[in-house]
């Protein structure tokens, strides 16, 4: 097993470890993100150090389909059915505003950023390529 993917799965046991702990004792100090913010700058200048020892490759080697395709949506899912459902419906309507303010500026920021792309000299689209078919433009 990859170093990378044993750091991430020791952060995600602390963070789950910690984070029950401190809802058990009704921890006033802070909150788990707070804690899992600290445990990332530890382990942050772990890795730092860890260049000087030449381990910096095989941490740094975690892949991103392993974490957005399996850790992620559990995380996610995780969240949302210990969400109590109170709490959701009393705030139906910023997470609704939320989500929908936030699709629209990513939509526009977007279209904006595609729009400036193509209008700069000499950077053409082949149309060719959006055919749906099997064949080589070229």
């Amino acid at each position: 097993m990859e170093l990378g993917i044993i750091l991430f799965l020791f952060i995600l046991i602390t963070y789950i470890v910690v984070g029950s702990w401190m809802e058990k004792k009704h921890f006033k100090f802070g909150h788990e993100t707070g804690m899992i913010i600290v445990v990332g700058i530890i382990i942050s200048l772990i890795i730092r150090s860890a260049d000087k020892l030449e381990l910096r490759e095989d941490i740094e080697a975690f892949p991103d389909e392993l974490f957005f395709d399996v850790f992620l949506p559990l995380i996610i899912f995780a969240t949302g059915y210990n969400m109590r459902r109170k709490n959701f419906f009393e705030n139906i309507t910023n997470i609704s505003k939320f989500g929908l303010l936030g699709t629209f500026l990513t939509f526009v920021f977007y279209s904006l950023m595609t729009w400036t792309l193509f209008q700069f000299d000499g950077f053409e689209i082949d149309y060719r390529y959006f055919v749906f078919n099997k064949e080589d433009p070229t």
